[in-house]
């Protein structure tokens, strides 16, 4: 397959004639019978994942379609991001089978649909399905920076090393595995406070599993003063003071929160 080129730090700088918008056919889609199905836009998108795979033999962790303005061009762009790291570029044909699938999923009420067509980037994958104007993308176009272009859309899998390198940017001026505390101070406040509010104690056990899945998935120890800390107790009922699992759970929730809100962004 000559239509892909290997994702690396340059790719930005590619314009057109560097990429091979290989034409290809989308042949999965059968005849619409039920255009009000909700269901129709992922049958449109699973059929062109399904082919571009199909014709490049490797997994799709992301696809995007560009469609056109039906007036000073009637063609589609694919742009697959492989699993292997590279770019495959296709350009859909527009059959009328096609067109009549890409029509019915836009929703317009006009007789003459291809009016009121805008250009539009959409980003499929198996949990995406998503739309926006290409106008969106400030001072570059597709046609003149191609290669900055497709940089928007390139899904997290590609640049992972650079992400992991930003999260740890992000966190280290807030992690302070040095830090220390008294805890036999700690233990009497603690302990007052239990009293005072007469709140019952989950009692401390070894968290040593909870502490190394953490560093696994966050690239650093599990902070000792919290370790310390957990030695009183694992958390207390009907109350914010929580236990070891409770602050991998809570800490790997907002860590997700942060990646889609990262994803929202680009």
């Amino acid at each position: 397959m000559n239509n892909s080129i290997q994702y690396s730090k340059d790719f930005k700088l590619l314009k057109w004639n560097d990429f091979n918008f290989e034409p290809i056919q989308i042949n999965t889609l059968s005849i619409l019978e039920d255009p009000k199905y909700y269901k129709n836009s992922f049958t449109f998108r699973d059929a062109i994942i399904d082919a571009i795979e199909t014709r490049s033999g490797k997994k799709i962790f992301k696809l995007s379609l560009v469609t056109p303005d039906y007036k000073s061009s009637k063609k589609f762009y694919g742009i697959g991001f492989l699993e292997d790291r590279t770019v495959a570029t296709f350009e859909i044909e527009n059959t009328p089978i096609f067109e009549e699938w890409f029509i019915n999923i836009q929703r317009f009420k006009s007789d003459d649909v291809t009016k009121k067509f805008v250009p539009s980037i959409y980003n499929f994958s198996t949990s995406l399905y998503s739309s926006q104007p290409v106008s969106n993308i400030k001072n570059i176009t597709f046609q003149e920076n191609t290669g900055a272009f497709i940089d928007q859309f390139i899904p997290d899998q590609f640049i992972a090393e650079k992400l992991a390198k930003e999260k740890v940017d992000f966190l280290t001026p807030f992690i302070q595995l040095e830090a220390k505390i008294n805890l036999e101070e700690v233990k009497q406040s603690f302990n007052a406070l239990i009293a005072e509010k007469g709140l019952t104690i989950h009692p401390p056990k070894n968290n040593d599993a909870i502490y190394a899945q953490f560093e696994k998935e966050a690239g650093f120890p599990f902070p000792a003063i919290i370790k310390e800390y957990l030695t009183l107790h694992n958390g207390i009922d009907r109350c914010a003071i929580m236990g070891a699992e409770d602050i991998y759970k809570e800490w790997k929730g907002w860590k997700n929160v942060m990646m889609i809100g990262r994803k929202k962004t680009c």
